[in-house]
């Protein structure tokens, strides 16, 4: 077992610069950068928890992103789009010395009418102070002249829905061999271990040449709600002060009905230690090097 990194601020309290908007989104992996220093990329799955002060009054329901091996395929095949188009200007920036350091691959989040939750540090004084700096621009392209960029919201006239994007690459189709059903079968009504059913035949086709599931990719719904934190004891449903771990893809959670200034620091975020620069963070995946094909993300 790896040792443990102790000095990698794993714990963010959260507040919004102009505490106006009733929901927060939390991006883990720009504030980890933001605590500690250091690149912390976007396109990782995070072990996160978040905490409730068990002396607040608020009420506060905890979102992050459904972690399906849709959504992991469709940011691969965005990340993959990205860095195929972008690969001789990349590859003319490094050899010009100019490449960025810090590139790394972005998707917006896509949800309006939310807060930025930035990390607190405090003074000598124990006042509190908001960690804004850093550079998180969204990854672009340029297509057709427009310059376009990648999102889990609505698409735009220049941004693409990774997930509607992936939709129009995968849709399984009615899996019949034929336009129609055959309901007859050759030589049917036979006796014995042979017989075979003009009905049996038919449900062979029929029962089960459709997916379990929407054949349409949900890209409207891509958040699940993890849970609801409420520190009132009177409650008649008791109090949760925790969510526990939870997987957090891309590090989006989103802390609905929570508008926190610099004084309402009952909320606590935390990532689970681990090797992934001294936290439990999964890569969606990876890009690699084809050859002349460009790169592929595996």
């Amino acid at each position: 077992m790896a040792k443990r990194d102790v000095f990698v601020n794993r714990k963010m309290q959260v507040a919004q610069q102009a505490p106006i908007i009733g929901d927060t989104m939390v991006e883990v992996a720009a504030n980890l950068s933001r605590l500690n220093h250091k690149l912390y990329r976007q396109g990782m799955v995070y072990s996160v928890k978040v905490d409730m002060d068990p002396t607040s009054a608020q009420t506060v329901d905890v979102f992050a992103l459904n972690p399906t091996w849709i959504l992991k395929r469709a940011w691969m095949k965005a990340m993959e789009t990205y860095m195929n188009a972008n690969h001789e200007e990349r590859e003319a920036a490094r050899a010009a010395g100019f490449k960025a350091k810090w590139e790394d691959f972005r998707v917006s989040h896509g949800v309006n009418g939310v807060g930025v939750g930035y990390p607190l540090l405090y003074t000598e004084l124990r006042a509190p102070t908001l960690l804004t700096g850093g550079e998180f621009d969204a990854s672009i392209v340029e297509a057709n002249g427009v310059v376009q960029n990648f999102t889990l919201g609505s698409s735009a006239a220049n941004s693409w829905n990774i997930l509607e994007q992936f939709d129009l690459l995968y849709r399984p189709n009615e899996s019949t061999p034929t336009a129609a059903i055959e309901t007859a079968i050759a030589y049917g009504g036979l006796t014995g271990d042979e017989e075979l059913s003009d009905i049996e035949y038919d449900a062979m086709q029929d029962h089960g040449n459709l997916p379990p599931y929407n054949q349409s990719v949900e890209s409207s719904t891509p958040w699940i709600k993890v849970g609801q934190l409420h520190a009132d004891s009177t409650s008649t449903t008791g109090q949760r002060l925790s969510t526990g771990y939870f997987d957090a893809p891309l590090g989006f959670v989103i802390l609905e009905n929570f508008t926190p200034g610099t004084d309402q620091n009952d909320i606590i975020v935390e990532v689970q230690a681990g090797d992934y620069k001294g936290v439990n963070a999964t890569p969606i995946g990876t890009a690699k090097r084809t050859g002349k094909l460009g790169y592929k993300v595996v």
